[in-house]
C-alpha cells in the first residue's frame, strides 16, 4: 500500500503543481495583458477609463471638425516635412497656454507657460505623448492635427496600419489645467498587448514620484499627471524620429527623457482604451503644494471638456458670426477669433504668444480692430486700461509692456507731460486704439480718463521742422529685408528704417484728427484747434514731400537732410494711407494704390513687399484686400481667398512668408499663429463682405455688403453696433438678391444706411418698405460694370425684418487685373550751380560742408538704398564728362542703404568713382564719424 499510496499521492502533486502553474501562468498572462499588475489593470480600465466610441457617442460635436484647416503629414514619406508644413493650434485661458502642432511627433505640445502669459522664466520643454505596445514604442508616422469647431479643443491623430493614438487636448476656461485625453485605437486584426500609455516632457524634472513629474522654472510650477495609477520615471524615454527632420521642429534633448507609464492592458480588435492625463501650471510656493493637483482636477465625468465646449462655443455665438457657401472660409475667421481669445493674457494684454510674450503696443493693431469688428468690446477695453496702467507704471510710454502688472485699475493720473515717447508710430497707434474703441462703443467715460496719456501721443512725437516723422525704427516689416541682406542675399528695393517715414506721417494725422473729433465730442473745444492744426501741418509736409505726382504713388521714405525720395514702392506703407484712415478712397487715393500696386504683383498671384523682394509680412495680403475693397476694384474678391490661401495650415499666420506664400524657416519670421497679421487678415475679410461703418455715438452704422456672384446665400450674425446688434441675410439667383435685415431687440435700434451693390447694369430696382422706417434712395452710381444703391437713413425697428428686393439685368464682368510694370528708379535731379557731389548718411556731416560750401555742394543720401545708375547719372552725364569736379565720400562709418562696404571698393560704385576719375574728377575722403549717433545705434546695420 505505501509505495501505491506514495505513487498516487505523487500523481496527486504532480497534478496540483501542473494546475498551478497552469493557474500561474494565466494569471501571468493576465497580468502581463493587462500590464503587470492585476490592481493596477483594474484600477486604470474601471476607474476614469475612456473610449473612443463612448466619447463620440456622449459629446457629438466632437467630431465637428474645421477640416479644411488640419495639418497631414507623413513620416515614412519620400520627402520628409519641413517646418512651413507645420502649424500651430494654441490653446489658453489668460493664465496658461501651450501650442500643439509646431514640433514632431504631432501631439507634441511647445511654447508651455503658467500660471500667467509672461515669460519671466522662459517656457517649459517640448511635452510629447506617445504609446507603447509588449514594452516597444508603436511607430504611428501617419498624423493629423485639427481643431474642433467652437470648442476650443484640438484633435490629434497618430497611426499606422494596426492602431491609432487620438489625443484631445483642450484648457479649463477659469482654472490652470491643461487636459490631455489619450485613447489608443486598435485598428488591427490582432489583440494589442501590454498598452502603455506615456507622456514624456524634455525639460529637467525636480521629482517624478507618486505618478506625478514635477518641474520648475522661475516661480512657476509645472505638474503632469493622470487620473488613475501610473509610473513616473525621471528619465528613460526616447522618441524615435526618422533621419532627416531638422529645424526648428527637432525636438532637442530627445534621449533618456522624463516620463509617466500609465498601463491599460490588452486592447481587443475594434476597441479602444484610454486616460485623461493633465498639466498644472501654478506659483511654486509653500502654499500650493504638487500633492494637491490630482484632487484639484478630478472631474471623471469630463465636466471640464463640457465646460470648455459651453464657454467656448458660447463665447463665438455672442460676436460676429459669418456663413458663407465656403466652410473653410467661415472658420477661418471662427480660427482668428480663437487665436486672438486664447492669445489675450488674464491681465489685458493682448500677446504674440508663440515665443514672444509681452503686449506690444504695434502687434495689438489687428487684435483691436478685429474685435471691435466682431462685438468683443469688453476684450478691448480691459487691453487698453492695462495698457494705461502699464505706461503709468513704466514711467514712459513704451513699445511694450509685460503680462505680469496685474488686473487693470484705475490709477491717479500721473503728469504725463515728463513721460517720455517712442519717437513715432507707436504713440498714433495708442491714440487710435483708443479712437476705434470709442467709435464702436461711445464709450466717452474711458476716453476722458485717458485724455491726457493721448495727448502726450500727440505731442510728445519727434517731429522734424520740415513737418516729417521718423521711422519707429522697430517695425516688424523691418525684417524680412534687413535679415535676408545679412545673410548675405541680394536686397536692392527695401525701404531703410533711418530716413523719415511716410508710415510715421499717415499715422500722425489720422491719430491727430481722431483726437480732435474727440475733443468736439467730449467738449473739449478749446483743444480742438490744436489738434487740428498739428493734423494739418503733418498733413501738408506729407503731401509735399511724399507724394510723387509723376509716379501717382507716395514714396515710402525720404532723406533727413535732403528731398530725396525713395522711389520704390513698399507695400506695407502705401497701402497704409486708406487703412489707418489717413484718407478716403478719392481719386489720388486709388491712383496711389493701383499705382503701387502694378510694380508688385506676382505672376500666379499674390504681391511682392517691394519691386524685386518676395519675403513679406503676412499682413500684406490683408492690407490689399482691404484697399481693395476700398476703391472697389473687383479683384477684392479674388483676393478673399488670396489670404486664406498664405495662412498656415491650421489658419493662423507666420510672421514672414516666403516668395512663394509659405510660412518661412530660412530667415527672420519663423513665429506662428499671430494675433497682430491674423487680427488684420480677419479684419479685411469681413470687411470685404459687409464693409462695416460704425459711428455708436450717434448710433449708426453703414453696411455695404458685397457677395461673391455664384453665391445663392450668404448671412451674417451679431454685427455690431455700440450695444445694438444686426443680423443680414442676402439670398437669390443671378438678377435677383433678396435683402433681410434685422435689429435685434433693443429699446433703441440703430439707424442703418446700407449700400446695395449689384453686378448688374443701371437698370436696377428695388422694392421693399424702407420708407416706413425713415429711409430714401439718396444715390445711384456705376462702376466697373457694378451698380451701388445708397438707402440712407433707416431706423430699424426692434426685433422685426426689414426684405428689400433688388432685381438687376445681370453682367458678369471680364478678369481684371491692375497690370504689371517694371519698375525704373528714374535719374536724380541735379542742382547745376554745385560743383561738389557729398555722398554721406549723415546730416552733421553734410551741415558741415553745407555750411562752408553753400549752393555749390549737392549731397546724395546714402541711406536711400538708389541703384548704380542713379549715381552714374549723377557722375557721368554724358560720356567722356564728369558732372562735378569732386566727390566727398562718406562710406567708412556707414556704407548705406542695403550696400556692403565693398560696394565701394571692388563693386558697381566703386568702379563708377574710378571711371568719374579716369574723365578729371576728383575723390576726396569727407570727414567721416567714428560711430552712429545715438538715435541710430540700436538699429539693425547691413554691414554687421
Amino acid at each position: 500500500m505505501r509505495p501505491y499510496t506514495l505513487a498516487v499521492a505523487s500523481d496527486v502533486v504532480k497534478s496540483m503543481t501542473k494546475r498551478i502553474l497552469v493557474i500561474s501562468l494565466l494569471v501571468l498572462l493576465l497580468g502581463l495583458s493587462g500590464c503587470g499588475r492585476r490592481g493596477m489593470v483594474r484600477y486604470n480600465r474601471q476607474s476614469d477609463f475612456y473610449t473612443l466610441g463612448g466619447l463620440q457617442s456622449d459629446y457629438t460635436w466632437i467630431t465637428d471638425v474645421a477640416d479644411g484647416w488640419r495639418t497631414t503629414i507623413d513620416l515614412e514619406a519620400s520627402e520628409l516635412p519641413s517646418y512651413a508644413d507645420l502649424a500651430a493650434y494654441p490653446l489658453g485661458n489668460g493664465e496658461i497656454f501651450a501650442i500643439n502642432g509646431l514640433m514632431v511627433p504631432l501631439g507634441t505640445l511647445s511654447n508651455t507657460v503658467g500660471p500667467g502669459y509672461q515669460k519671466s522664466g522662459g517656457f517649459y520643454g517640448a511635452i510629447i505623448p506617445a504609446v507603447r505596445v509588449a514594452g516597444a514604442d508603436e511607430n504611428l508616422p501617419q498624423q493629423m492635427v485639427e481643431w474642433v469647431r467652437q470648442a476650443g479643443v484640438v484633435h490629434t491623430v497618430r497611426r499606422n496600419g494596426r492602431m491609432g493614438l487620438h489625443i484631445y487636448d483642450w484648457v479649463a476656461p477659469r482654472h490652470n489645467y491643461w487636459h490631455r485625453l489619450l485613447i489608443a485605437q486598435n485598428l488591427g486584426q490582432e489583440p494589442l498587448q501590454n498598452v502603455e500609455l506615456i507622456l514624456a516632457i524634455n525639460n529637467p524634472v525636480e521629482a517624478a514620484a507618486g505618478g506625478r513629474l514635477i518641474c520648475t522654472r522661475a516661480g512657476s510650477r509645472l505638474t503632469l499627471s493622470v487620473l488613475g495609477r501610473a509610473f513616473a520615471k525621471a528619465k528613460g524615454y526616447e522618441v524615435n524620429l526618422p533621419e532627416g527632420i531638422e529645424g526648428l521642429q527637432l525636438l532637442t534633448g530627445v534621449d533618456g527623457l522624463a516620463h509617466l507609464v500609465c498601463p491599460i492592458g490588452t486592447i481587443d480588435k475594434g476597441q479602444s482604451a484610454g486616460k485623461l492625463f493633465y498639466l498644472v501650471l501654478e506659483k511654486n510656493d509653500q502654499e500650493t503644494r504638487p500633492e494637491q493637483s490630482a484632487s484639484a482636477i478630478a472631474d471623471p465625468g469630463l465636466e471640464s471638456l463640457v465646460e470648455a465646449y459651453e464657454y467656448n462655443s458660447a463665447w463665438h455665438k455672442q460676436g460676429l458670426v459669418i456663413g458663407t457657401p465656403d466652410r473653410r472660409l467661415n472658420d477661418f475667421i471662427e480660427i482668428q477669433k480663437h487665436i486672438i481669445k486664447v492669445q489675450q493674457a488674464a491681465t489685458g494684454g493682448f500677446a504674440p504668444m508663440d515665443k514672444y510674450t509681452y503686449t506690444w503696443i504695434r502687434d495689438s493693431v489687428g487684435p483691436v480692430r478685429f474685435c471691435l469688428q466682431a462685438g468683443y468690446y469688453d476684450e478691448v477695453k480691459k487691453y487698453l486700461r492695462y495698457q494705461y496702467m502699464g505706461n503709468a507704471k513704466a514711467g514712459e510710454i513704451r513699445l511694450n509692456l509685460p503680462l505680469d502688472l496685474g488686473e487693470p485699475r484705475d490709477l491717479e493720473d500721473p503728469d504725463w507731460s515728463r513721460y517720455p515717447v517712442e519717437r513715432a508710430e507707436v504713440p498714433s497707434y495708442i491714440v487710435l486704439q483708443h479712437y476705434w474703441y470709442y467709435l464702436h462703443t461711445a464709450d466717452a467715460e474711458l476716453i476722458d480718463r485717458h485724455w491726457n496719456y493721448l495727448k502726450r501721443c500727440i505731442f510728445g512725437q519727434q517731429i522734424s521742422e520740415r513737418g516729417t516723422l521718423p521711422f519707429h525704427g522697430d517695425e516688424t516689416y523691418r525684417f524680412p529685408g534687413y535679415e535676408a541682406f545679412r545673410q548675405g542675399r541680394d536686397v536692392h528695393d527695401y525701404v531703410q528704417l533711418e530716413c523719415q517715414s511716410a508710415d510715421s506721417a499717415f499715422e500722425f494725422v489720422a491719430a491727430a484728427e481722431a483726437m480732435a473729433q474727440m475733443a468736439r465730442d467730449l467738449d473739449r473745444s478749446e483743444e480742438v484747434d490744436e489738434f487740428t492744426d498739428i493734423a494739418r501741418r503733418i498733413r501738408r509736409a506729407t503731401e509735399k514731400y511724399y507724394w510723387m505726382g509723376d509716379r501717382g504713388y507716395y514714396a515710402p521714405a525720404m532723406s533727413d537732410f535732403t528731398q530725396e525720395r525713395h522711389r520704390y514702392p513698399f507695400a506695407t506703407i502705401n497701402l497704409r494711407p486708406i487703412w489707418i484712415g489717413y484718407a478716403q478712397p478719392d481719386a489720388q487715393q486709388r491712383s496711389n494704390v493701383t499705382n503701387s500696386l502694378k510694380y508688385l504683383w506676382k505672376e500666379g498671384g499674390g504681391v511682392r513687399v517691394t519691386p524685386d523682394f518676395g519675403y513679406y509680412t503676412t499682413m500684406v495680403p490683408g492690407f490689399v484686400l482691404y484697399n481693395l475693397t476700398e476703391i472697389g476694384h473687383p479683384l477684392a474678391e479674388h483676393w478673399v481667398q488670396q489670404v486664406l490661401d498664405i495662412a498656415e495650415a491650421a489658419g493662423g499666420y507666420a510672421e514672414m512668408n516666403t516668395p512663394e506664400d509659405r510660412p518661412a524657416e530660412d530667415i527672420w519670421g519663423q513665429h506662428r499663429c499671430r494675433p497682430w497679421e491674423g487680427g488684420i487678415n480677419a479684419h479685411a475679410v469681413v470687411h470685404a463682405f459687409l464693409r462695416p461703418q460704425v459711428d455708436a455715438v450717434n448710433n449708426r452704422i453703414s453696411l455695404a455688403p458685397r457677395i461673391a456672384q455664384d453665391w445663392r446665400v450668404f448671412a451674417a450674425a451679431n454685427i455690431p453696433v455700440g450695444e445694438n446688434r444686426l443680423d443680414l441675410r442676402i439670398y437669390g439667383s443671378l438678377g435677383k438678391r433678396i435683402y433681410e435685415v434685422t435689429a435685434q431687440e433693443s429699446e433703441d435700434p440703430p439707424t442703418l444706411d446700407l449700400y446695395l451693390a449689384v453686378p448688374g447694369r443701371r437698370s436696377v430696382a428695388v422694392e421693399g418698405p424702407y420708407r416706413d422706417y425713415g429711409g430714401r434712395i439718396v444715390s445711384r452710381s456705376y462702376d466697373q460694370n457694378e451698380t451701388t444703391i445708397h438707402l440712407a437713413g433707416i431706423k430699424m425697428p426692434s426685433a422685426e425684418q426689414i426684405p428689400l428686393e433688388v432685381t438687376y439685368e445681370p453682367y458678369t464682368a471680364p478678369g481684371h487685373g491692375l497690370g504689371t510694370e517694371t519698375f525704373h528708379y528714374g535719374p536724380a535731379q541735379v542742382n547745376r550751380r554745385a560743383d561738389t557731389l557729398l555722398l554721406t548718411w549723415n546730416p552733421a556731416t553734410y551741415e558741415h560742408y553745407h555750411n562752408q560750401l553753400g549752393d555749390r555742394l549737392m549731397a546724395l543720401d546714402t541711406k536711400i538704398p538708389w541703384p548704380p545708375s542713379y549715381l552714374r547719372g549723377l557722375l557721368l552725364p554724358e560720356v567722356g564728362r564728369a558732372g562735378f569736379t569732386r566727390v566727398l565720400l562718406d562710406v567708412d562709418t556707414y556704407s548705406g542703404g542695403f550696400r556692403r562696404p565693398d560696394f565701394w571698393t571692388s563693386g558697381r560704385g566703386g568702379q563708377l568713382l574710378k571711371e568719374f576719375q579716369a574723365v578729371g574728377g576728383k575723390v576726396e575722403k569727407a570727414e567721416k564719424t567714428d560711430e552712429l549717433p545715438p538715435s541710430y545705434r540700436n538699429l539693425p546695420r547691413e554691414q554687421s
